[in-house]
């Protein structure tokens, strides 16, 4: 594989990790943990008339993933993340499948296509944790090895491991306006 095709799959999982790391439907301070359903749906947008990146993430059902020979329930998601500048726009899709105990992800898989289909599949073990309920002030902290595999069209693979440990805090209720209406949000900030 050429360099500017690595750097491009590299980056690419980047953009994935980061663009993902979020955990849609923000919950209400001391609330339980939300139950998520087939049809559910989350859409952010941000930018200007001129840029604009979008994520949306859609519910498709509950699946069982094998992480490193665990099993853990799962809701599956399909994802979608769309950056325009101009006239020119790019659009990565994945699936995304989070912990229905936690609302973590598990893992991430995506495909994209640079001569040749090349699948990126991100996993964590253990998936991080989100504590439920959510209660203003708390905080915790956790870790786990974060695996991505690369799988080229010759069949090869190749396989990149990474400690990460996360802070996590909630933080106090604010309400947030978008475009269909006024919402009290919890933040969970993430360091």
């Amino acid at each position: 594989m050429h360099r500017s095709a690595r750097a491009m799959v590299s980056a690419l999982a980047l953009l994935l990790v980061a663009a993902f790391a979020i955990v849609p439907g923000t919950a209400r301070a001391n609330m339980d943990r939300p139950t998520w359903a087939a049809g559910d749906f989350w859409v952010y947008a941000v930018g200007n008339a001129s840029a604009q990146t979008t994520l949306s993430i859609h519910v498709t059902g509950t699946q069982s993933v094998l992480v490193n020979g665990t099993s853990y329930a799962t809701y599956h998601t399909t994802t979608e993340l769309s950056t325009r500048s101009g006239s020119f726009k790019v659009t990565y899709t994945a699936d995304i499948w989070f912990s229905v105990e936690t609302l973590a992800i598990v893992e991430i898989q995506a495909s994209i296509n640079i001569t040749g289909l090349i699948t990126i599949t991100i996993s964590g073990f253990p998936p991080q944790t989100i504590q439920w309920p959510l209660t203003t002030g708390a905080t915790w902290r956790s870790s786990t090895v974060v695996t991505a595999q690369t799988a080229y069209p010759n069949g090869t693979k190749t396989y990149s491991y990474q400690a990460l440990s996360t802070d996590f805090e909630v933080q106090p209720e604010a309400s947030i306006t978008v475009p269909k209406g006024t919402f009290a949000t919890t933040p969970l900030k993430e360091t």
